[in-house]
């Protein structure tokens, strides 16, 4: 069963109870001084047999004298299961209890009647908190669905007014000295202040406090109000003189209720996530003590101060109503009802409580400290005269006696506020009959003289206790019928006569899940057992210096044997809770992406909810720190620059300028120097993935020099362009300008038709003007001039020339054909010949246009009478001329072409084609 109040909307709260003081209600009466002594003790003054939720005896129930349980009204036709009760307050001048029930009513139960709803007053949505005026008798609820406080008129049971909060108000108290209300809005985070001692009730102030505020209490000694605040781990004291917070203490996980024992002026708080009390001096601020409270099915929620017994009643939950001792700062015992909110009645000694689970409202009395009313007389018959016999009580010493009376008082420091068991031990090998007496000692009753018989002992027989789940070697004991026996083995064995034995089991840092009622022998051997369980203490931690929302966790490293040691996994808010069993833990904090830094090694104890040192649960976080060191290049001897880095500025005269920052990605910038340029002059350095790499930092001149392309070759006024990386300047004179900075540069020189050049290069600007030669050459093609009529091996020659350019140029071969090469234009061509030979060319003037239009042939021919054939006459065998014309023609033609092919233009990105060599191809 769950143990926590569900709120609606809300994933977890953490409220606390209002309490009212009884000095505060009209006509209530004072505290009763009690003068308890503070102490930090944490252990349970009810001794080793005091009945708790896990010691595995028999719970001792609901007080005896608990009044008839009453149902709670919600609004007609709302679903009973919509909400549990929240909190209550009581109203000494009406002498009633008022009691906040979800999902929007405000009963009131008279005090002299707690088994009936007087009246049901609608309220907002989802009412939690309770608080009355005792100057104006009326009375104040949270609203927490709403976002108000209504406030209620006891005479007429009706809503008299409304006041707009902040967002979700939950805990509300009254101060009496200055006639305020103090309300704390949970997800606000803030306390408002509102007057209301006058016709009206008015903000008077809002007060910044921690994260998710519940609990509010008002102290009328110091007059300062206290807030828990169940996100912060910590409760804010508020001045209500100044309505600023004056302290801040530290409490456990989940701050709840707050509470105020008017006798010490101590202040109590219910920390819900770490199972504790957390107990202040008001007026100091010093932490008093720290009260562990069993693990179980509880949510540590409201309490109150009962001045008759000067006892603290904390709502746990689920199923228990705790007892605080408050002389010894210790649980004195626990009752089973099913508490979340609790008030006190002084006119009656009435501690009642709202019942988490069932909508219901109770009401207990116990017996106020002073009572002799709880002791009991034993009577023995059956022992010879001055025998002594003993009776263990179960949580004192055992007493003796050797008279055959005993008297024994087993709550000599305060009230008997449960049933008790007493033991009566075998005397002079007689055994007692009965050897087990249970008394209730419960405010009012008495309990009457109690006859114990005495006779010879019987036949013997085995009682045999199995334990199961203990590491093996561990030690346990057992109580039998008032004999305490031990073993560190799975079993013990012990002989008894016929009867019927009860049994207690224990074991230190170990909890009774279930064992054996008790034995009962009966003319044969007799068995019973126990099963333990490790008893798990809450230990949390909390940290600072994390960004909100970023990831921690704590690991236990060692411990005790036989536990599987905890983990908390990554959390994401300000405490990390564990379960553990008593022991020393070595154990390490760190954050989920190791960016950050603290003592991650730490020795822990844990000590019945106690972690000690305490200091050991509070982890500072600091972030880590990296270096980052930019260096200069290219500046002058003694220059001042400068870098700045998330908007830290440093300057220097060095070439190193370095920074420490935490972790993060930071941007920087690097401010001019006059006359030079930063490269890069501005940029990110990561710090997140450890100390980043050096930032080199170029200085260059930011004066520019005049770059001059030169070109040769070109006709007057031919065009001709040049690019620098994007820049792009042309001419149609013989230079082409650029401005550049110092640097190395690559540049393209453009295709001019007719033309070819060096299409591409790189340059140097180092301080001063650059010139940059471009040769451009005239672009030549192949010419093939084939001879016919002379001889194999006879010198021939032809002259190219040109007027207009001058070209002129002879090319001789004792072959077929001259290869040679020309640009564009027209050329004649002449031929010369050895003697005795004429020739004719066909034709002597031609024109290059990228192509040869017309080949020239040249026909040579003998100039004197033969011996041989007539002269002009083909030799015999000859071919014809056509035919002769043809054949060298097509050769001429397949030799240009590839010629053609060899000699392909470059494109304007590439390099010039060297010039091939001319000369001759012979034909034939």
């Amino acid at each position: 069963m769950e143990s926590r109040r569900p709120l609606g909307s809300i994933s977890f709260l953490l409220v606390a109870l209002l309490l009212i003081p009884p000095s505060l209600g009209a006509g209530g009466s004072g505290p009763t001084a009690h003068a308890p002594q503070a102490s930090s003790a944490t252990g349970n003054s009810a001794g080793a047999h005091a009945w708790s939720p896990d010691s595995g005896l028999s719970s001792p129930g609901a007080p005896r004298d608990h009044l008839v349980t009453t149902q709670l009204s919600p609004l007609p036709g709302a679903n009973a299961g919509f909400g549990t009760p929240a909190w209550l307050a009581f109203d000494a001048a009406d002498s009633a209890f008022w009691v906040a029930v979800p999902p929007s009513s405000l009963d009131e139960i008279p005090a002299n009647d707690t088994t009936r709803v007087a009246a049901s007053v609608t309220v907002g949505g989802d009412p939690f908190g309770v608080a009355v005026d005792s100057a104006t008798g009326n009375v104040f609820v949270t609203n927490a669905g709403s976002n108000t406080v209504s406030e209620v008129s006891p005479v007429s049971a009706t809503v008299i007014g409304s006041l707009w909060t902040g967002d979700e108000p939950k805990g509300i108290a009254y101060d009496s000295q200055d006639s305020e209300l103090y309300v704390a809005n949970f997800y606000a985070d803030f306390v408002s202040v509102y007057s209301a001692g006058g016709t009206s009730v008015d903000l008077v102030a809002t007060i910044p406090v921690g994260h998710n505020p519940l609990g509010v209490a008002y102290d009328p000694a110091s007059g300062k109000v206290f807030v828990a605040n169940s996100g912060s781990m910590s409760v804010s004291v508020i001045s209500p003189t100044r309505n600023v917070v004056v302290a801040t203490l530290p409490a456990g996980a989940g701050p709840y209720g707050v509470a105020i024992d008017n006798a010490t002026d101590n202040v109590y708080v219910t920390n819900e996530g770490s199972y504790n009390i957390s107990v202040f001096s008001a007026s100091s601020y010093a932490t008093v003590a720290s009260i562990p409270v069993v693990t179980g099915n509880i949510d540590l929620q409201g309490l109150a101060y009962d001045s008759r017994t000067g006892q603290m009643w904390v709502g746990a939950g689920g199923e228990y109503l705790v007892l605080v001792n408050t002389s010894t700062e210790s649980v004195a015992t626990y009752l089973t009802v099913d508490p979340s909110g609790v008030a006190y009645d002084p006119s009656t000694g009435l501690m009642c409580v709202t019942n988490t689970y069932n909508t219901t409202f109770e009401c207990a009395t116990v017996l106020p400290y002073g009572s002799n009313s709880a002791n009991v007389t034993f009577t023995e018959t059956g022992l010879p005269p001055g025998t002594t016999w003993e009776v263990a009580v179960e949580n004192s010493a055992v007493q003796t006696s050797n008279t055959s009376q005993l008297e024994i008082a087993p709550c000599p420091q305060g009230p008997c506020v449960s049933d008790y068991y007493f033991l009566i031990q075998p005397a002079g090998g007689l055994v007692p009959t009965p050897a087990t007496v249970w008394v209730n000692f419960t405010y009012p009753f008495k309990p009457p003289p109690i006859s114990i018989g005495i006779a010879a002992g019987a036949r013997l027989f085995n009682v045999t206790l199995q334990e199961r789940g203990l590491v093996p070697g561990t030690g346990w004991m057992v109580d039998l019928d008032g004999v305490l026996l031990a073993s560190t083995g799975g079993t013990l064995t012990v002989e008894r006569t016929n009867g019927s034995y009860p049994v207690d089991f224990t074991c230190p840092n170990y909890i009774v899940l279930s064992h054996s009622s008790g034995v009962y022998v009966h003319g044969a051997d007799a068995n019973g057992s126990v099963n333990f369980s490790l008893a798990k203490w809450g230990a949390s931690f909390s940290e600072t210096g994390l960004p909100s929302g970023y990831a921690w966790y704590v690991n236990f490293t060692t411990g005790p044997v036989g536990f599987a040691l905890p983990s908390s996994g990554p959390v994401t808010y300000a405490y990390a809770n564990m379960v553990a069993p008593n022991g020393t833990y070595n154990l390490t904090v760190q954050d989920a992406g190791n960016l950050y830094q603290t003592t991650e090694n730490r020795t822990v104890e844990i000590d019945s909810g106690r972690v000690l040192p305490v200091a050991a649960t509070q982890v500072v976080f600091t972030t880590v720190s990296f270096s980052v060191e930019f260096q200069a290049r290219g500046l002058p001897a003694n220059a001042v620059w400068s870098v700045a880095l998330d908007g830290t500025k440093i300057s220097s005269t060095s070439p190193n300028i370095t920074f420490t920052e935490p972790v993060g990605n930071y941007s920087y910038v690097v401010t001019t120097v006059a006359g030079l340029a930063a490269a890069p002059a501005s940029g990110w350095v990561n710090f997140t993935i450890g100390p980043p790499p050096a930032v080199p930092i170029l200085f260059s001149s930011t004066e520019r020099f005049a770059v001059v392309f030169h070109e040769t070759g070109l006709p007057s006024g031919t065009g001709w362009a040049i690019a620098i990386g994007s820049s792009f300047e042309s001419s149609a004179t013989s230079n082409v300008s650029f401005e550049e900075l110092n640097g190395s540069y690559s540049y393209l020189v453009f295709d001019v038709p007719g033309y070819t050049t060096t299409y591409s290069g790189q340059f140097q600007v180092s301080g001063s003007a650059v010139r940059v030669v471009v040769p451009f050459l005239p672009q030549t093609y192949p010419v093939i001039v084939v001879e016919f009529g002379l001889p194999n091996g006879t010198q021939w020659s032809i002259t190219v020339t040109n007027a207009s350019s001058g070209y002129n140029r002879t090319y001789s071969t004792n072959g077929s054909a001259i290869l040679f090469y020309l640009p564009n234009g027209t050329f004649d061509l002449s031929v010369g010949l050895p003697n005795g030979y004429t020739a004719v060319v066909s034709p002597s003037t031609f024109t290059v246009a990228g192509r040869v239009t017309t080949v020239p042939t040249v026909h040579a021919s003998r100039t004197f009478a033969p011996t041989g054939p007539t002269p002009g006459t083909r030799p015999a065998g000859a071919w014809p001329l056509w035919l002769e014309l043809v054949v060298f023609g097509g050769i001429a033609l397949l030799v240009v072409a590839a010629a053609f092919a060899g000699r392909k233009r470059r494109p304007p990105t590439g390099t010039t084609t060297p010039p091939r060599t001319e000369g001759s191809a012979r034909l034939g």
